[in-house]
């Protein structure tokens, strides 16, 4: 797992450089190793992240006024209630 950590590693930094408050994806397996191994990269890296991961079909249901439950977004390793609030603030504004 270490490589995958190590790719991990540098796409969070990306999305750290770019002042990401999400990643949305829209592949599994790219899911899977931005959500499950950001907190290993987290321990490798010495930096905290704390960058929600969203799939694209979630952040859709979002914008069709789906419930997060029904989306899975209470399965998401990093909590994702303050992007929720942000987008939720754009919508309504």
């Amino acid at each position: 797992p270490q490589i995958a950590i190590d790719l991990t590693a540098k796409q969070m930094h990306r999305a750290k450089a770019a002042q990401a408050d999400c990643v949305i994806v829209g592949c599994p397996f790219c899911h899977l190793l931005l959500d499950m191994y950001q907190g290993d990269v987290e321990k490798q890296e010495g930096e905290k992240f704390n960058i929600p991961i969203l799939y694209l079909t979630q952040l859709i249901g979002l914008a069709m006024n789906i419930d997060e439950k029904t989306l899975g977004l209470n399965l998401i390793q990093v909590d994702p209630a303050p992007v929720l609030e942000k987008i939720k603030a754009e919508v309504t504004a």
